[in-house]
């Protein structure tokens, strides 16, 4: 009952595979690679920046990420501080710019990413109860994005969810729903608009696929959160300011699981499900939060706040640079 005997045709040999494992957790595709966050802020006048504080989210350890070292800032912030969530998050903090100052606060860490996959099964899930009275207090909160005392939110809850307890059918009928009522779509409508504004629409960023997913979740007591990450995009050595987020709702005993229910816009069921429990080697996480902090608000990767004396024209943007550790490879011809 507990083993499954595989068959591998193309090297003639047969394994014994144990079904349920502890170990829920595997990881592969390992990518040895350094990221080089950056945060930059222009004035260009006429008036004065009297204030500007800038807060970066610390990436950590995590399943799919371990730190080569520590992380590496430029310029050293004023303090770490550490929001609501508990996520450590560096501080910068300038004063009187100027009209045609720029400041660019920001880190770099090496690390190693991994393709992650977590291993559950829906049967051994224990009930809402079984979660931890301080989670289930902390991540079925309401916020701005997620409103989730709107009639229209609870009512449509209500309809997806029917008579399900089981957390992760819960959490799997929202994901379902989702996917085949949402299309990824960024521009010209989208981004961080709140959850009944974009389930009304039908269109989604992936900010909005979180929102409307932690929305929903919430509203029936599954506990949820939102992790944000820069991504690696094509070759290892790339550029990113899109990036990305997804969420992860608790499940005792497992605990934080993924569920990124953008994948789920797909016509293919064998794909829809990749968003359920698999993270690809392609992101450094740096935030974990449930969102509304006074730092971050609902953003993730950096937060910033400024004040002026006199009118200042602002330009505000950031990014992230990969680039490969180890060996340089080359795609030659064979002679």
């Amino acid at each position: 009952d507990s083993v499954l005997w595989n068959v591998d045709y193309e090297n003639d040999e047969i394994y014994k595979i144990e079904v349920f494992s502890k170990d829920i957790f595997s990881k592969w595709d390992e990518r040895q690679m350094s990221l080089h966050f950056i945060k930059e802020f222009r004035n260009y006048g006429p008036g004065t920046v009297k204030t500007l504080d800038i807060y970066l989210p610390i990436p950590g350890i995590r399943d799919n990420q371990s730190l080569l070292g520590s992380v590496q800032f430029d310029p050293e912030p004023g303090e770490i501080i550490q929001d609501s969530w508990g996520q450590k998050i560096a501080h910068f903090r300038f004063k009187d710019l100027k009209g045609y100052s720029v400041v660019k606060p920001g880190w770099k860490v090496k690390a190693k990413i991994y393709a992650a996959e977590y291993f559950i099964y829906p049967d051994k899930i224990g009930s809402l109860e079984d979660i931890p009275k301080e989670i289930r207090r902390k991540y079925t909160q309401d916020g701005d994005k997620y409103l989730i005392h709107d009639p229209y939110i609870k009512n449509l809850a209500q309809k997806i969810a029917g008579k399900e307890k089981n957390p992760y059918w819960i959490a799997r009928r929202i994901y379902d729903f989702l996917g085949n009522h949402l299309t990824y779509n960024l521009k010209p409508l989208g981004g961080w608009n709140p959850a009944p504004t974009v389930l009304k629409r039908g269109t989604a960023s992936c900010s909005e696929y979180s929102y409307s997913m932690i929305a929903l979740c919430r509203t029936l007591g599954v506990p949820i959160r939102y992790v944000g990450a820069v991504s690696r995009r094509g070759d290892d050595a790339s550029f990113d300011d899109v990036y990305h987020r997804w969420t992860e709702v608790y499940l005792p005993p497992y605990g934080w699981i993924p569920f990124d229910a953008n994948k789920g816009d797909t016509d293919l069921p064998g794909r829809k499900v990749l968003g359920i429990g698999n993270i690809a080697a392609r992101y450094i996480i740096t935030t974990e939060n449930g969102g509304g902090d006074k730092y971050l608000w609902f953003g993730y990767n950096y937060g910033f706040r400024w004040t002026s004396e006199g009118k200042c024209r602002i330009h505000e943007e950031s990014y992230g640079m990969w680039s490969p550790l180890g060996e340089k490879k080359y795609n030659k011809p064979v002679k």
